[in-house]
């Protein structure tokens, strides 16, 4: 999971226009960085692409911190 955080926290920063400093496992996407629903949308479909993953719509709206984006990366990841 280590790896996953590490991976996908220049990824947030840049797309939320934020520092990495300000991404952590804790960091709430809408509440703590003031992402809108675009700003998600274009997020995940980074995520996806790195991983060649595909979110489902519920998981989308369920993930609200970074902690939950990396554990159902790591899912989908697992269930290759």
């Amino acid at each position: 999971m280590a790896d996953i955080y590490g991976e996908l926290r220049p990824v947030i920063a840049k797309r939320l226009r934020c520092t990495e400093e300000q991404v952590n496992l804790e960091t709430e996407f809408k509440k703590d960085l003031g992402a809108d629903s675009i700003d998600l949308v274009e997020l995940v479909m980074s995520i996806e692409t790195m991983y060649d993953i595909e979110f489902t719509d519920d998981a989308i709206e369920r993930i609200l911190s970074v902690q939950d984006a990396i554990t159902y990366v790591q899912q989908l990841i697992d269930s290759k």
